[in-house]
């Protein structure tokens, strides 16, 4: 709009992230050193010729800032119209960042911040899709609490949720970009891992637990000793070629291992 409609070209939206750091959102052509990068009020007040905020609901989401061209600086009537149209560009923001983030709570469990059940399904049925026409492999993990509930049972639901909780966070922070994680329900977790075959797949699962335990078993990490998880592994085409088939045979391989450790499993669902 302010390239079209006004021929304005060195122009760029500086906008506050969830810490408060302000972060370019978008950016006319230009050559602006360091606009990759955060930067503060300061750093723009010194390096931009206008600098206006973006104001909505009486919250400062941002700046609007404009330079001028060599040999054309900004004239007052210039300043008057940048001023007009910094309100309805920020109204416009507050509007898109609201969508943005219903649009996240929609696909994000509640209480772990991980991908949700309804997610899960849609990106699994996706990846399929991707993988039948690429014809590479995809696995599917599932990871289940060991003995959950005697925690719950012994030490209250809150420090069950503190477990999950740390689960989801060592999960995410050990996992590559492509993958999602998603908690399925209760204490279960679904991994995707796009061209990972299975026996990749085990090694990932493996160093996922030793993370884990890693953390949980830290001096003083908690007031009691969080359980351990135990894990299932599928992966497309070996073990299934629909979200049903490859759930099904991870969930038997879940409940194989957890036999093992003698702990009894009910049958998977959100």
């Amino acid at each position: 709009l302010l390239h079209e409609a006004a021929g304005y070209e060195n122009c760029a939206i500086f906008l506050y992230d969830s810490n408060e750091e302000l972060v370019l959102a978008a950016a006319l052509d230009g050559d602006f050193p360091g606009m990759e990068r955060q930067t503060s009020l300061e750093a723009l007040a010194g390096e931009w010729q206008l600098v206006l905020p973006l104001v909505s609901s009486d919250k400062n989401l941002g700046f609007l800032v404009v330079k001028s061209t060599p040999g054309q600086a900004l004239t007052q009537e210039d300043r008057e119209i940048l001023e007009a149209l910094a309100p309805p560009f920020a109204t416009a923001i507050e509007v898109a960042q609201h969508y943005q983030q219903m649009t996240q709570a929609a696909r994000q469990d509640s209480l772990t911040g991980v991908y949700n059940h309804r997610h899960f399904q849609e990106h699994l049925k996706a990846e399929l899709s991707r993988a039948r026409r690429q014809q590479h492999p995809v696995s599917l993990g599932i990871i289940d609490m060991d003995w959950l509930k005697r925690l719950n049972d012994q030490w209250g639901h809150q420090a069950g949720d503190r477990v999950l909780q740390a689960l989801a966070r060592t999960l995410s922070e050990n996992i590559r970009a492509e993958d999602v994680l998603a908690r399925y329900g209760g204490d279960e977790f679904v991994l995707v891992m796009p061209e990972i075959n299975g026996l990749q797949a085990h090694g990932v699962m493996e160093r996922l637990a030793v993370s884990y335990d890693r953390d949980r078993l830290a001096p003083g990490a908690y007031g009691f000793l969080p359980p351990s998880f135990s894990y299932g592994v599928a992966t497309y085409p070996q073990d299934g070629n629909t979200p049903d088939e490859l759930l099904a045979a991870a969930d038997k391989r879940l409940y194989l291992a957890k036999a093992r450790k003698g702990i009894p499993l009910s049958p998977l669902g959100p």
